[in-house]
């Protein structure tokens, strides 16, 4: 009976203890809250008739020009202390009097907890940095410029009748005022501002626009580059109603602002944002009329603006913000960890309201944050990185109330950490060498990572086949996961998987696919197909009819290999496939021409795959995917290792691809041709192993710099030449490697008849141990993936070990 109760007693504790472990396992409560930093409302009630008669006699008898207000909300930090302005209101000159700008301000000295009002006018610099005859004393060695207030002119426009160029018309100048905020440590304010005035002249030529005017009284943020050149984004207004989106630079040593160029693309770009990314590479992301933004890159501040079609451009969808509105810090660069990151956030109109998303990339991959705000109609938003902190001031409410809010989003930068953490690590297991052969030299067979975007292998959650680096997941039916073969089993009726392109309402992460992509996978065929033929992998995209195949491979019962292009099937003249043996399949696609590469073998070409204006990719596909199934493909294969690239590897790329793949099924000859093929090649050096080399990039940073000199007029350079035609491809560092040991193949073992062999078991178990690990990373993150950021989830690792550890003990003295 004692026995009894002591058992008894030990459950009890047992589900006591679990019980604590679950409730340790619940989020926190959020952290921050997004807090109001302005309030304005705005009176609704018509005005009396005595009010009205005031108001006409003062207009009447007063001379002076009418007021000019600026909503330009900003943030910043100055000497640790956070700096938000909400709208300016330039107050004219008059009665001897210097002109003014009035500022609705706060700051705050405890990250956003408390703001404190600021009063004061601010009054034009004392000497204008801007002009040609400017000459620095030895005293003013820097200054700090923040942002500028953009001007519109007056110049009329209407529809249809556009404003005729001429040398004779009469010209109008816009006011850009460079607003200065420099730190004062002495000072009890702990920053003094300023500003400096530049004339813009309209109407100007510039290539083949003549512009007539800015869109609307904007601010917008001053970009300091690495050379101390000052960059700003601007939205002109062509004769012929065209809104297009630009940069203004200024050089210290040529004194003189100058237009540096505004895309030339069909449709309107507005409310540009500009950031510094490598080697003094520009990045413009502007909203398009076609409903996405797109993004732009200039190597030469501006005068050449040419579409990044390889990872950015058209993947975002645009805000609910009309032209000239004005661009704020909604897209940023940060450094995390010597890692260089952009932060993007996105302002979408959904049915339950009105969303502001934040975005991550390094240009490669693209990850969704999560919610900044839900439920408040978002206009305008700004972000600010730093001292390893992240801030978010944005606009919302009604022309009733409008108001200026403020979120600490501090609190996301470890999810954030953990994020890039995993895109370093995949990065570093994917490249290193998985080669057993005693020949292969470690630098030969490492996989490229450069423009890898995703890599799907053996985890699975549910129907979902999660990304490794935890950007788009794929949805499975009838799978399951094989873990000796590190991937997915799909057997059954209309089993298979896709990995979507454009089915995200926010954002598309993969459209780049409509340009150019390589996509590889390895699997394994497990029956005869009872009917023709049975899909194995390819690329569908939505036409007028509904889906078509781009460019596929599938296996039919006759144990043949058949390629599918714009739906047409065709068989393919090659060895036949074997049931149970690992294949390495590839399809490539640029500039409408698609490859298909079986163990390296090119199966076929497609010269007319372009993907018109009406058609776009939809998703990838393995086996037989379909929603509404009838059941009629019974699929009985296995899918590892799918790696999919932004741009089309080459011929040597895809050697080191196929050498590198663990358990590729050869046959002697093949092998042996494969290999021969590879060292007949020019330049191929036979010589002692060699390191992989890395190429280094520079590390570049946004913030304000030292600068010396500068001028006043606004100059329109001559019209910019062409560009090539080269699509751009960004460059990813890899992450450096130790050089590795190879292991060395037993004499007395079996001598296989494949030149590839299996790989070594303790290599198989320390791969099993990452992928567990990396698995359990990518579920934390995950599970807080859709969650509103401004909170926090605390996670008590070594309270699991300690209760498990008193449960055991418990149960030894009990039993």
């Amino acid at each position: 009976m004692k026995y009894n109760i002591n058992r008894s007693l030990f459950v009890v504790l047992l589900l006591l203890l679990l019980g604590c472990i679950s409730g340790y396992a619940k989020p926190a409560v959020p952290q921050t809250k997004s807090a109001s930093v302005f309030t304005i409302t705005q009176k609704t009630t018509l005005p009396t008739a005595r009010y009205q008669w005031q108001s006409k006699l003062l207009q009447y008898s007063s001379q002076e020009p009418p007021l000019r207000k600026f909503y330009t909300p900003y943030l910043m930090q100055v000497n640790g202390e956070l700096v938000v302005m909400a709208s300016a209101t330039i107050h004219p000159a008059s009665n001897n009097q210097y002109e003014t700008i009035n500022f609705q301000r706060r700051k705050s000295s405890d990250n956003g907890t408390k703001w404190i009002p600021e009063y004061e006018r601010i009054e034009p610099l004392p000497f204008n940095r801007y002009s040609k005859d400017y000459i620095p004393s030895p005293n003013e060695k820097d200054y700090y410029p923040a942002f500028v207030l953009v001007e519109s002119n007056n110049t009329p426009t209407v529809d249809g009748t556009p404003y005729y160029f001429s040398q004779n018309a009469e010209k109008k100048y816009s006011t850009l005022r460079i607003m200065e905020v420099k730190p004062e440590k002495s000072s009890s304010k702990g920053y003094s501002m300023g500003y400096a005035s530049v004339l813009a002249q309209f109407p100007f030529r510039h290539g083949y626009d003549e512009f007539i005017k800015f869109v609307g009284n904007t601010s917008s943020p001053i970009l300091t580059m690495k050379s101390n050149t000052l960059v700003f984004p601007v939205q002109l207004l062509s004769r012929y109603n065209r809104s297009a989106a630009g940069v203004m630079y200024f050089k210290p040593d040529e004194k003189v602002w100058k237009l540096g160029g505004v895309v030339s693309d069909e449709g309107n770009t507005y409310n540009p944002a500009v950031i510094e990314w490598e080697n003094e590479k520009l990045i413009m992301i502007a909203q398009h009329d076609s409903g996405y933004y797109r993004v732009y890159e200039s190597t030469n501040l501006g005068k050449n603006w040419k579409e990044s079609t390889s990872t950015l451009s058209r993947v975002w969808a645009n805000s609910p913000i009309p032209p000239g509105r004005g661009t704020q810090n909604i897209f940023i660069t940060a450094t995390i960890d010597g890692k260089r990151v952009i932060f993007f956030t996105q302002s979408v109109e959904t049915e339950a309201g009105n969303e502001l998303h934040l975005w991550l990339t390094d240009n490669t991959h693209i990850y969704h944050v999560g919610l900044i705000s839900k439920g408040q109609k978002v206009t305008t938003s700004t972000l600010l990185f730093k001292d390893d902190k992240l801030y978010c001031l944005y606009e919302a409410g009604t022309p009733e109330e409008y108001k200026v809010l403020f979120v600490d989003l501090t609190a996301v930068m470890g999810k954030i950490k953990i994020v890039l953490s995993t895109w370093t690590n995949q990065d570093t297991l994917v490249s290193k060498c998985h080669c057993y052969n005693e020949t292969c030299a470690s630098s030969e067979c490492r996989i490229p990572t450069t423009g890898l975007v995703g890599y799907l292998s053996g985890n699975i959650d549910g129907d979902k086949w999660n990304d490794e680096y935890l950007c788009v997941d794929a949805t499975v039916k009838g799978a399951k996961s094989n873990y000796e073969f590190n991937g997915l089993i799909f057997k059954g009726a209309d089993a298979g998987a896709i990995w979507p392109v454009s089915a995200n309402r926010l954002a598309k992460q993969y459209h780049f696919t409509n340009y150019a992509f390589t996509l590889a996978a390895t699997v394994t065929i497990h029956e005869v197909p009872k009917k023709d033929s049975s899909p194995l992998l390819g690329v569908k995209l939505k036409d007028r009819n509904g889906q078509e195949i781009l460019l596929g491979v599938s296996y039919t019962n006759e144990s043949k290999w058949s390629t599918v292009k714009n739906g047409n099937e065709g068989k393919a003249e090659i060895l036949k496939w074997e049931v149970e043996k690992n294949y390495s399949v590839i399809l490539t696609f640029e500039n409408g021409k698609g490859s298909v590469y079986i163990n390296g073998t090119r199966l076929d070409v497609g010269t007319d795959l372009k993907i018109t204006e009406k058609k776009e990719i939809t998703h990838f596909y393995f086996g037989e995917y379909s929603e509404g199934g009838k059941g009629n493909v019974i699929v009985n294969m296995s899918v590892k290792d799918v790696m999919l690239y932004n741009r089309v590897l080459s011929n040597e790329e895809i050697d080191t691809l196929l050498r590198s793949r663990m358990n590729i099924s050869f046959e002697d000859r093949d092998g042996e041709k494969i290999l021969q093929d590879i060292l007949n090649r020019p330049g191929v050096v036979k010589s002692s192993p060699l390191e992989a080399t890395e190429t280094p990039q520079n590390s570049t940073t946004s913030t304000p710099a030292k600068t010396t000199n500068a001028s006043a007029p606004v100059i329109p350079e001559s019209q910019p030449s062409p560009e090539p035609a080269s699509r751009i491809v960004p460059e990813v560092k890899e992450s450096p490697e130790k050089p590795q040991q190879k292991e060395k193949i037993p004499e007395n073992k079996a001598t296989s008849t494949k030149t590839t062999a299996p790989a070594h078991i303790s290599n198989r178990i320390q791969e099993h141990l990452q992928n567990t690990t990396q698995s359990n990373t990518i579920r934390d993150v995950k599970a807080r993936q859709n969650k509103t950021i401004d909170g926090t989830v605390r996670i008590y690792e070594s309270v699991l070990p300690i209760l498990l550890l008193g449960l055991w003990a418990l149960a030894t003295s009990l039993l």
